[in-house]
């Protein structure tokens, strides 16, 4: 990693890595789950796996940060040489940065990819008020005449730079005679307005209209990227937070989602939520990782065993009657079903446990009091997750189902006090 930082590393190098680190996580077996998805935060259907390449990347934009901090250092006076010549003493890093390759050509090697990394990987598309008034017009995708960026250096010079220069204080767009006079511009530049003005994205006038001026207290006119519809300061702009940053532009949505939504039609839950769910209610790695397998469609029954030629038949190992898949097996096999509801009858006067249907067996229940939301989400998973080991022998045990989840209960339990107890010796360690 520390090498990444200093050179370019090699696209031999980085397909190699990339395959030495699916083989460890698939045991040299095919992927089930796009690397993409598995990279991305847990509350969007991943893992937090590494993504090697938005590591390397991360690490080389992060010497943006480090060229525009307030420490000085001989090494800065070549790169920012050269910006300076070339885009600018003015000029800024921003989300949509589009510089010509004909400029590009004139950087060394190092920082033209530098420049071209940003741009190609930390573009955004502002949507609030602040970071549109914000976006620096020169070199901005979003701003083009006859398809191509534009930098009007008697513009530039004049501090001429944002979208906010053209708008006054209550978010109208100025006349070319308030704007000439402003500005100290001639009649020659009043062609040069007028492109800017209808470059602009006719969203970007509206919205700014719309926002009645409010948009001057919060403007940035220095280096910056958008996050999540927020401006993000360069200074901010650690390798951890732009590789953060770098997984959430990708927007990898998991391809379970459009299969789970052509089942159920209707499904009026976060999928943001449905991703936590099992990361709230248990601690246990492996009741962690089978229901995201089964979020992700890759928990292997019968039916899917079968055609792997794994198994002698596709049906139920309980009912013998229907396919078995994940939605018979947990919500509408006969056999589990009972099972369900005899833990229900059992417990029926400590906890109101709802029925079983296909949405709540896969998803979770999540119309229920939340005072009990938890514990049952919890009882849940371990009735889901007995049901699975047990298919081998075909037999469900209501005792055996109770034992487990009190022996779960258990282990849990004493964790979160071994846990707490830790938590009060530091603490009162600390005061002392």
């Amino acid at each position: 990693m520390y090498l990444a930082l200093l050179t370019n590393v090699p696209k031999n190098t980085l397909t190699e890595l990339n395959e030495i680190q699916n083989k460890f996580l698939w045991n040299n077996k095919k992927c089930k789950i796009k690397h993409d998805t598995l990279c991305n935060e847990h509350k969007n259907g991943g893992l937090k796996n590494v993504d090697i390449n938005f590591k390397v990347i991360s690490l080389k934009l992060s010497w943006i940060r480090r060229l525009y901090d307030d420490n000085h250092h001989e090494w800065k006076i070549i790169p920012l040489n050269f910006i300076n010549n070339i885009l600018g003493k003015k000029f800024i890093f921003h989300s949509n940065l589009c510089i010509p390759s004909f400029i590009m050509d004139h950087f060394p090697s190092f920082y033209k990819d530098m420049i071209l990394l940003w741009s190609k990987c930390c573009s955004s598309s502002p949507n609030i008020p602040s970071a549109i008034a914000s976006e620096y017009l020169w070199y901005n995708s979003y701003i083009k005449i006859d398809n191509k960026v534009i930098n009007f250096k008697e513009f530039s010079k004049k501090g001429i730079n944002y979208v906010f220069n053209f708008f006054d204080e209550n978010g109208r767009l100025k006349i070319w005679s308030d704007f000439k006079f402003e500005y100290n511009l001639t009649d020659k530049s009043s062609f040069k307005w007028y492109q800017i003005l209808n470059s602009m994205p006719k969203s970007w006038k509206k919205t700014l209209a719309d926002d009645g001026g409010n948009f001057r207290n919060l403007l940035h006119l220095d280096h910056h990227l958008i996050k999540n519809n927020s401006i993000l300061a360069l200074k901010k702009l650690s390798p951890a937070e732009i590789y953060s940053l770098l997984i959430l532009l990708r927007n990898n949505i998991p391809t379970s989602q459009k299969y789970y939504k052509n089942i159920f039609t209707n499904v009026d839950i976060e999928w943001k939520d449905i991703y936590l769910l099992p990361r709230k209610v248990t601690i246990e790695t492996k009741l962690r990782i089978f229901q995201y397998k089964i979020l992700n469609n890759i928990l292997y029954l019968n039916k899917h065993l079968f055609l792997f030629r794994k198994k002698d038949n596709k049906f139920c190992s309980y009912c013998l009657t229907e396919e078995e898949t994940i939605t018979h097996i947990f919500a509408t096999c006969q056999k589990t079903n009972i099972l369900w509801n005899d833990l229900r009858y059992h417990w029926n006067n400590i906890i109101h446990i709802p029925a079983l249907n296909p949405q709540s067996a896969i998803f979770g229940f999540f119309q229920v009091d939340q005072q009990e939301f938890l514990i049952l989400n919890h009882i849940l998973l371990l009735f889901k997750y007995y049901v699975y080991l047990t298919r081998d022998s075909n037999k469900l045990s209501l005792v055996a189902l109770i034992k487990s989840i009190k022996k779960v209960y258990l282990l849990e339990k004493k964790y979160l006090q071994t846990m707490n107890e830790n938590l009060s010796y530091l603490t009162k360690n600390g005061e002392n």
